[in-house]
C-alpha cells in the first residue's frame, strides 16, 4: 500500500478502542505529548557519512513519539502519521490483535 523513502516510517495512530485486552489507556491523541502508533510501512534507511544505515523497525512494532514530530495525513478515511525513525522514543514491540 505505502511505500516510504529513505528512513521515513508510516504509521497508525492507536486508540485505546484498538488495544488488546492490555486495558491500556490512551490520552486523546490530539492532546497528547507523545503518541502510540503502529508501523504500518518503513522505508530502505538512509545515508550518514557515506554509509547506509537500513531501517531498525519492523512493520507490525508499536512506537512511542512526540505529536509534533509526525505529519499527518488521510488515506481511504483512515489517518496515518508519518515519521523518520530518529524521531521514536521507545519501541514496544509488536501489535498483539
Amino acid at each position: 500500500m505505502f511505500e516510504p523513502i529513505y528512513d521515513k516510517l508510516i504509521v497508525k495512530p492507536i486508540e485505546a478502542d484498538e488495544l488488546s485486552s492490555g486495558g491500556i489507556i490512551v490520552p486523546d491523541l490530539e492532546n497528547a505529548r507523545t503518541i502510540k502508533a503502529e508501523v504500518v510501512a518503513k522505508g530502505p534507511g538512509t545515508y550518514q557519512m557515506g554509509h547506509f544505515i537500513p531501517t531498525t523497525v519492523e512493520v507490525g512494532d508499536v512506537v512511542i513519539y512526540q505529536h509534533f514530530s509526525a505529519l499527518k495525513f488521510e488515506h481511504e478515511n483512515v489517518e496515518y502519521h508519518t515519521i523518520k525513525e530518529t524521531e521514536i522514543i521507545c519501541k514496544l514491540g509488536k501489535n498483539e490483535e
